[in-house]
């Protein structure tokens, strides 16, 4: 395996995008509130009463301001569609090669690769990377390639010291790809792709003079608990795609499920080879093509690509545990600081709006500062339930889901809880039996 070229390095230190901020305190100043509020409507004591509303105002301004951004991004981020819109293909039609790695994918791969080979895009190689598979996913894709000439199996070479297991099955695969190529085209096994997708997509970043373009993809959730955090992790994607006001955000957006680079940007900044050991590469391929000078962008896909990211309920608290670890950098302060901000913006509110209403009803008497605190948790709960109505664009669930939004809340915060409850054990964070060592602060 060849390393990138001599003398690449990105203009700036690549850092994990997740980067805790908060101070000791202000996570004291969080949950001070937490306190105030519960103890509020518990104690029936006025001046707890009053002293909450600022509080639960303070959260109230939060939820919007958030659901603002939200509601900016979602609506001023060029959309990819299926219809017959957009800027047309350029001539000739620049090749893309599709790097596909797979590692124990045996439940979705068939699905997922048979969709692959129907994209109806005529100058496409697709290369699905085999990373050292313990389950049936090398046969069943051997299989499928006898049938879809258009799949390309190939096996990862062993995984170097200093890589991951997913970072060297993407540049094995680069390796292997056409040099000709105009496009790098680098998504997960389970995604499921329309046939239009690649056409919509080149077409854009073409138009556009884009180096590299990251797309919001649909995620289907089956169950409550996969409905819940489909639209939790999605409203975190697409929150980070601008900055108020549609203004570039902190860190060029990157998803590993759909990450289109220029091939020419792509050997410039060093592609997956200059972190090799950095299990958020989306974010860091993202920012080292920032970095090397390309324009990076973000755009909607959720009409043309689509995943479902668990089966199960067990299975999706392993991965999410394990992706707030890795996205904390494995720093107990960073998760209780996500804990700090959900629990008083999605779960606090309605509890508090209910459980003001009832004690004003048990004692029969509408007591001011308390009729205040339960119309502004109310509107709080409310303003709540804004950005998972919206999210029907983004995510597969049932409408009626979005009004008990505290619940997808309190099961985040649940979740955040069990990696803390993790990382204070010493526990290894493992994917796919192989131990990941979490991101450090900075990486040169």
């Amino acid at each position: 395996m060849s390393a990138p070229a001599a003398g690449v390095h990105p203009q700036s230190p690549i850092e994990n995008p997740f980067e805790p901020s908060a101070s000791g305190l202000l996570l004291a100043m969080r949950f001070a509130f937490v306190v105030l509020i519960v103890g509020a409507v518990i104690s029936g004591r006025p001046l707890l009463e009053w002293l909450s509303v600022p509080a639960m105002l303070w959260v109230l301004v939060v939820v919007w301001g958030r659901h603002v951004l939200f509601a900016e991004n979602l609506g001023g981020l060029p959309n990819l569609s299926a219809a017959e819109s957009g800027p047309a293909l350029p001539s000739p039609v620049p090749a893309v090669s599709m790097i596909v790695p797979a590692r124990n994918e045996e439940v979705d791969i068939q699905s997922a690769a048979c969709a692959l080979a129907a994209i109806d895009y005529p100058e496409l190689e697709i290369l699905v990377i085999d990373d050292h598979s313990a389950d049936a996913t090398l046969q069943i894709l051997q299989g499928l390639a006898r049938d879809l000439p258009r799949l390309r199996v190939l096996s990862a070479p062993d995984v170097p010291m200093g890589w991951t297991g997913k970072i060297n099955a993407s540049w094995f695969g680069f390796e292997q790809a056409n040099p000709q190529a105009r496009w790098l085209l680098f998504t997960d096994a389970r995604v499921k792709f329309h046939p239009l997708a690649v056409s919509r997509a080149i077409a854009h970043a073409e138009a556009e003079r884009l180096g590299f373009l990251s797309c919001i993809i649909r995620f289907d959730g089956q169950g409550l608990a996969e409905e819940w955090i489909a639209i939790m992790q999605n409203r975190g994607l697409l929150t980070s795609t601008r900055a108020f006001g549609g203004g570039a955000p902190v860190v060029p957006f990157g998803l590993g499920a759909f990450s289109l680079i220029r091939r020419e940007v792509y050997l410039q900044c060093g592609g997956h080879a200059l972190a090799p050991d950095h299990p958020l590469e989306d974010f860091i391929l993202a920012k080292s093509a920032h970095g090397s000078g390309a324009s990076t962008s973000a755009a909607i896909a959720s009409e043309l690509v689509s995943l479902r990211r668990y089966h199960g309920f067990a299975d999706m608290r392993r991965r999410v545990v394990r992706t707030f670890r890795v996205s904390a950098s494995d720093h107990w302060m960073d998760l209780v600081n996500r804990i700090s901000l959900e629990l008083p913006l999605g779960v606090l509110p309605l509890p508090v709006a209910a459980g003001a209403l009832a004690r004003m009803v048990a004692t029969r008497s509408i007591q001011p500062a308390l009729a205040i605190l339960c119309a502004v948790s109310f509107l709080a709960w409310l303003a709540g339930t804004c950005t998972p109505r919206s999210s029907t664009r983004i995510c597969s669930f049932r409408p009626w889901v979005a009004w008990l939004h505290p619940f997808g809340a309190a099961l985040w915060t649940w979740f955040l809880s069990l990696a803390i409850g993790e990382q204070l054990r010493g526990r290894k964070i493992a994917w796919r039996d192989r131990v990941i060592q979490p991101p450090s602060r900075t990486v040169l």
